[in-house]
């Protein structure tokens, strides 16, 4: 039953690529899929694919209802599989590989003026892992409203999300062949304050500097001044108002240095808004509760370190940026090159600030390794 399952998926995809004509056709082996695989103990992973397919080929009928309802169903499906995984390499690894679905979803959402959802299920494609990792008590990603109710007065939330990003930049379909479950090119801008929610699409292709930009592609003037224009000049009657904003960068996004975007005038973010600006992965990882923050008896630790020893050019003023924050916060600081890991994990949970100035070690395709230099070795 479950080989016969997944060949009524695949000729459903197959009569769905073969056009208008043969939709009612795809339908029907969709639904034939379901019904047989619903039945066998190895169908979730399967129904979600053919789930969200079924999704993609209402898209298409224009029937939108059915289509986000299926993606719903789909997403349902991806969640549950996670929570059978153990291990956050493993469900990283897992989640890149249905992440388009969400995409769909959050697509589908603002076509059809579902705002607030849009914005829901892009949250929950974002930092999963960490957010599970940083507060297992609040695995769920927070719902608009929650967003809203956690945020300070004074600040905003712009949530950027990008949609339909070519993995591999060498890897491109040809211009002839139809893609088959595929979103749009395309980046919304969410900003949430307490008081105000809005979505709008930022007219910039999420493929415009490939899927994993050279940061140094970014630095040149025209690079900063379009940047600007697509990414922040339609939000600034916000920034105005605030004090605090919380960039939440998405996709190749994560490469823009934000602070560094030109305005007209030639004067960076940075200078021009006077905001303190911050970055998170999601809003629901910036924003989750902290159990225990508070109570731990000393200020601040500010760890530094120059790596004047390393592999990549060394830091000159790490250290010195340690021993400044150390002194603004009335707190304590570990700098130079002495081992500092184990002392670090011993005592870190003592400190309800930590400050880190130094290099990091990024790995993309697997974040859960990435790492921060605090010593030689």
């Amino acid at each position: 039953a479950y080989s016969k399952g997944l060949g009524q998926g695949n000729l459903g995809e197959i009569y769905q690529s073969m056009g208008e004509a043969h939709w009612s056709s795809a339908l029907k082996y969709y639904e034939e899929a379901l019904d047989i695989l619903h039945n066998s103990d190895e169908w979730q992973r399967e129904a979600v694919e053919i789930l969200a397919s079924r999704g993609s080929l209402y898209h298409e009928m224009k029937q939108p209802n059915e289509a986000l309802e299926s993606y719903r169903q789909a997403i349902a499906g991806i969640e549950a599989l996670r929570l059978k995984m153990t291990g956050g390499e493993g469900r990283i690894g897992f989640f890149s590989t249905v992440v388009s679905i969400y995409e769909m979803a959050v697509l589908l959402c603002y076509e059809t003026g579902r705002f607030a959802e849009a914005f829901e299920f892009a949250e929950r494609a974002r930092g999963r892992t960490f957010l599970e990792m940083a507060n297992p008590e609040e695995r769920r990603p927070l719902t608009l409203a929650m967003v809203q109710g956690r945020l300070p007065a004074d600040a905003v939330v712009v949530s950027y999300y990008t949609g339909g990003v070519v993995l591999a930049d060498k890897v491109r379909p040809l211009p002839n062949v139809r893609r088959h479950r595929f979103p749009k090119d395309k980046t919304l801008i969410f900003v949430v304050t307490r008081e105000h929610f809005q979505v709008m699409d930022a007219d910039l292709q999420a493929n415009l500097f490939g899927s994993r930009p050279d940061p140094r592609q970014l630095l040149v003037n025209s690079a900063l001044r379009l940047l600007y224009d697509q990414l922040v000049a339609p939000i600034w009657p916000v920034l105005q108002e605030k004090k605090r904003l919380y960039l939440i960068p998405h996709g190749p996004l994560r490469a823009v240095p934000f602070a560094a975007l030109l305005a007209e005038d030639g004067r960076p973010l940075l200078d021009v808004a006077e905001l303190e600006i911050f970055y998170a992965p999601s809003a629901s990882l910036l924003l989750q509760k902290q159990p225990g923050v508070g109570r731990a008896p000393l200020p601040c630790l500010a760890v530094g370190y120059n790596d004047e020893l390393g592999e990549e050019r060394p830091l000159r003023y790490a250290e010195m940026s340690a021993n400044t924050i150390a002194g603004l916060l009335a707190g304590e600081v570990l700098v130079g090159s002495a081992l500092k890991k184990a002392w670090f994990l011993a005592h870190a949970g003592q400190y309800r600030l930590l400050h880190f100035a130094g290099h990091g070690v990024f790995v993309e395709d697997e974040p859960v390794k990435s790492a921060l230099l605090l010593a030689p070795g």
